[in-house]
Protein backbone atom coordinates (compact mmCIF):
# COMPACT_ATOMS: atom_id res chain seq x y z
CA UNK A 1 0.00 0.00 0.00
CA UNK A 2 2.76 2.43 0.64
CA UNK A 3 4.69 1.20 -2.26
CA UNK A 4 1.46 2.59 -4.30
CA UNK A 5 1.46 5.85 -2.56
CA UNK A 6 4.51 6.57 -3.44
CA UNK A 7 3.98 5.44 -7.29
CA UNK A 8 0.67 7.92 -7.02
CA UNK A 9 2.92 10.59 -5.95
CA UNK A 10 5.70 10.38 -8.62
CA UNK A 11 2.89 10.12 -11.10
CA UNK A 12 1.53 13.14 -10.10
CA UNK A 13 5.03 14.85 -9.77
CA UNK A 14 5.87 13.66 -13.15
CA UNK A 15 2.53 15.24 -14.30
CA UNK A 16 2.93 18.60 -12.81
CA UNK A 17 6.63 18.66 -14.06
CA UNK A 18 5.13 17.94 -17.68
CA UNK A 19 2.44 20.75 -17.32
CA UNK A 20 5.65 23.27 -16.24
CA UNK A 21 7.53 22.50 -19.22
CA UNK A 22 4.35 22.87 -21.48
CA UNK A 23 3.40 26.18 -19.84
CA UNK A 24 7.22 27.11 -19.87
CA UNK A 25 7.00 26.08 -24.22
CA UNK A 26 4.19 27.59 -24.42
CA UNK A 27 5.26 31.30 -22.72
CA UNK A 28 8.99 30.77 -24.57
CA UNK A 29 6.63 30.35 -28.24
CA UNK A 30 4.72 33.37 -27.61
CA UNK A 31 7.65 35.63 -26.56
CA UNK A 32 9.48 34.30 -29.88
CA UNK A 33 6.96 35.17 -31.91
CA UNK A 34 6.54 38.46 -30.71
CA UNK A 35 9.97 39.23 -31.08
CA UNK A 36 10.30 38.02 -34.35
CA UNK A 37 6.92 40.00 -35.47
CA UNK A 38 8.82 42.84 -34.19
CA UNK A 39 11.78 42.47 -35.90
CA UNK A 40 9.90 41.83 -38.84
CA UNK A 41 7.43 44.88 -38.49
CA UNK A 42 10.73 46.86 -37.96
CA UNK A 43 12.50 45.52 -40.97
CA UNK A 44 9.32 46.23 -43.17
CA UNK A 45 8.64 49.19 -42.35
CA UNK A 46 11.93 51.41 -40.63
CA UNK A 47 12.42 54.55 -39.43
CA UNK A 48 15.36 57.06 -39.92
CA UNK A 49 15.57 60.52 -39.69
CA UNK A 50 13.41 60.68 -36.45
CA UNK A 51 14.44 64.19 -35.64
CA UNK A 52 13.40 66.17 -39.00
CA UNK A 53 10.37 64.09 -39.22
CA UNK A 54 9.58 65.05 -35.63
CA UNK A 55 10.91 69.04 -36.43
CA UNK A 56 8.49 69.14 -39.32
CA UNK A 57 6.01 67.23 -38.07
CA UNK A 58 5.11 69.86 -35.58
CA UNK A 59 6.05 73.16 -37.88
CA UNK A 60 3.90 71.90 -40.53
CA UNK A 61 1.20 70.16 -38.28
CA UNK A 62 1.38 66.91 -40.38
CA UNK A 63 0.99 63.80 -38.08
CA UNK A 64 4.74 61.68 -38.21
CA UNK A 65 2.81 58.63 -38.81
CA UNK A 66 1.74 59.98 -42.18
CA UNK A 67 5.13 61.35 -43.30
CA UNK A 68 6.52 58.20 -42.51
CA UNK A 69 4.50 56.26 -44.28
CA UNK A 70 5.11 58.77 -47.42
CA UNK A 71 8.89 58.02 -47.14
CA UNK A 72 8.50 54.41 -46.72
CA UNK A 73 6.34 53.94 -49.44
CA UNK A 74 7.57 56.23 -52.12
CA UNK A 75 11.32 55.50 -51.47
CA UNK A 76 11.71 52.48 -48.93
CA UNK A 77 13.51 55.53 -46.90
CA UNK A 78 16.61 55.25 -49.16
CA UNK A 79 17.42 59.08 -49.43
CA UNK A 80 19.11 58.32 -52.60
CA UNK A 81 16.46 57.01 -54.84
CA UNK A 82 14.93 58.42 -58.07
CA UNK A 83 11.76 57.74 -60.15
CA UNK A 84 12.02 56.59 -64.11
CA UNK A 85 9.77 60.04 -63.67
CA UNK A 86 12.75 61.49 -61.53
CA UNK A 87 11.29 62.30 -58.68
CA UNK A 88 14.36 62.53 -56.09
CA UNK A 89 15.01 61.64 -52.62
CA UNK A 90 13.35 60.45 -49.66
CA UNK A 91 10.34 61.60 -50.31
CA UNK A 92 10.54 61.43 -54.10
CA UNK A 93 9.91 65.05 -55.25
CA UNK A 94 10.58 66.25 -58.88
CA UNK A 95 12.55 68.96 -59.46
CA UNK A 96 9.26 70.73 -61.13
CA UNK A 97 7.67 70.50 -57.30
CA UNK A 98 10.43 71.55 -55.43
CA UNK A 99 10.92 74.68 -57.93
CA UNK A 100 7.19 75.71 -57.11
CA UNK A 101 7.78 75.17 -53.71
CA UNK A 102 11.00 77.15 -53.71
CA UNK A 103 9.34 80.07 -55.51
CA UNK A 104 5.62 80.08 -55.34
CA UNK A 105 5.03 79.06 -51.75
CA UNK A 106 5.25 80.33 -48.10
CA UNK A 107 7.97 77.79 -47.73
CA UNK A 108 10.59 80.17 -49.72
CA UNK A 109 13.79 78.76 -50.41
CA UNK A 110 16.83 78.31 -53.25
CA UNK A 111 16.27 76.14 -55.64
CA UNK A 112 19.03 73.46 -56.19
CA UNK A 113 17.56 70.38 -57.16
CA UNK A 114 20.66 68.45 -55.77
CA UNK A 115 19.34 69.37 -52.33
CA UNK A 116 16.69 66.96 -53.04
CA UNK A 117 18.89 64.10 -51.84
CA UNK A 118 19.76 65.89 -48.41
CA UNK A 119 17.33 63.79 -46.07
CA UNK A 120 16.46 67.19 -44.24
CA UNK A 121 15.65 69.59 -47.40
CA UNK A 122 13.62 66.37 -48.85
CA UNK A 123 11.83 66.01 -45.80
CA UNK A 124 10.90 70.01 -45.18
CA UNK A 125 9.70 70.46 -48.33
CA UNK A 126 7.69 67.11 -48.87
CA UNK A 127 6.27 67.67 -45.25
CA UNK A 128 5.20 70.99 -46.48
CA UNK A 129 3.73 69.84 -49.55
CA UNK A 130 1.70 66.99 -48.09
CA UNK A 131 0.65 70.60 -45.65
CA UNK A 132 -0.23 72.36 -49.05
CA UNK A 133 -2.02 69.48 -50.26
CA UNK A 134 -4.27 68.90 -46.90
CA UNK A 135 -4.65 72.51 -46.96
CA UNK A 136 -6.41 72.76 -50.38
CA UNK A 137 -8.14 69.38 -50.34
CA UNK A 138 -9.15 69.09 -46.41
CA UNK A 139 -8.45 65.11 -46.45
CA UNK A 140 -5.37 62.89 -46.00
CA UNK A 141 -6.63 60.79 -48.61
CA UNK A 142 -7.33 63.17 -51.33
CA UNK A 143 -4.09 64.78 -50.41
CA UNK A 144 -2.82 61.33 -50.81
CA UNK A 145 -4.28 61.21 -54.31
CA UNK A 146 -2.57 64.43 -55.27
CA UNK A 147 0.89 63.89 -53.94
CA UNK A 148 0.78 60.27 -56.39
CA UNK A 149 -1.57 61.58 -59.57
CA UNK A 150 -0.76 65.73 -58.96
CA UNK A 151 -3.40 68.26 -57.95
CA UNK A 152 -4.84 69.40 -61.10
CA UNK A 153 -5.78 65.41 -62.33
CA UNK A 154 -7.47 65.20 -58.72
CA UNK A 155 -8.99 68.50 -58.67
CA UNK A 156 -10.85 67.04 -62.11
CA UNK A 157 -11.51 63.97 -60.64
CA UNK A 158 -13.52 66.28 -57.76
CA UNK A 159 -15.82 67.51 -60.43
CA UNK A 160 -16.84 64.34 -61.45
CA UNK A 161 -20.07 63.09 -59.51
CA UNK A 162 -18.75 59.24 -60.77
CA UNK A 163 -15.56 59.34 -58.83
CA UNK A 164 -16.18 61.53 -55.96
CA UNK A 165 -18.70 62.58 -53.60
CA UNK A 166 -18.98 65.43 -50.64
CA UNK A 167 -15.32 65.95 -51.45
CA UNK A 168 -13.98 62.18 -51.25
CA UNK A 169 -12.67 59.69 -53.93
CA UNK A 170 -14.84 56.92 -54.41
CA UNK A 171 -14.01 55.40 -57.10
CA UNK A 172 -10.31 56.50 -58.38
CA UNK A 173 -9.98 55.76 -61.75
CA UNK A 174 -5.98 55.43 -61.95
CA UNK A 175 -5.14 51.68 -60.89
CA UNK A 176 -1.92 52.97 -59.47
CA UNK A 177 -3.30 55.74 -57.30
CA UNK A 178 -5.78 53.23 -55.61
CA UNK A 179 -2.86 50.93 -54.53
CA UNK A 180 -0.27 53.94 -53.53
CA UNK A 181 -3.55 55.03 -51.39
CA UNK A 182 -4.09 51.29 -49.92
CA UNK A 183 -0.11 51.47 -49.25
CA UNK A 184 -0.19 54.56 -47.37
CA UNK A 185 -2.88 53.68 -45.35
CA UNK A 186 -1.60 50.65 -44.15
CA UNK A 187 1.75 52.43 -43.47
CA UNK A 188 0.20 54.60 -41.59
CA UNK A 189 -1.77 52.51 -39.46
CA UNK A 190 1.71 50.35 -39.15
CA UNK A 191 3.75 53.13 -38.15
CA UNK A 192 1.09 54.78 -35.66
CA UNK A 193 1.04 51.43 -33.52
CA UNK A 194 4.79 50.65 -33.60
CA UNK A 195 5.98 54.21 -33.06
CA UNK A 196 3.86 56.44 -32.60
CA UNK A 197 1.05 55.21 -30.80
CA UNK A 198 2.05 57.44 -27.15
CA UNK A 199 3.04 60.54 -28.62
CA UNK A 200 0.99 63.27 -27.44
CA UNK A 201 -0.95 64.94 -30.34
CA UNK A 202 0.30 62.26 -32.78
CA UNK A 203 -3.41 62.65 -34.12
CA UNK A 204 -3.28 66.24 -35.63
CA UNK A 205 -5.46 66.95 -38.48
CA UNK A 206 -6.40 63.31 -37.87
CA UNK A 207 -3.97 62.23 -40.13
Amino acid sequence: MKRSKRSKAKRTGTGLRTMFNILIIAVISVAFVYITDGIITHKAYPLKYLEYIEEYSEQYNVPPNTICAVIETESGFDRLAVSPKGAIGLMQITPETFSWLCQYTDIGGEYDESLLYDARTNIKYGTYFMSYLYDKFGSWEVAHAAYNAGMNRVSTWLKDESVSKDGELINIPIAETRRYIEKINKAKKVYYETYFSDVKGQNNNEG
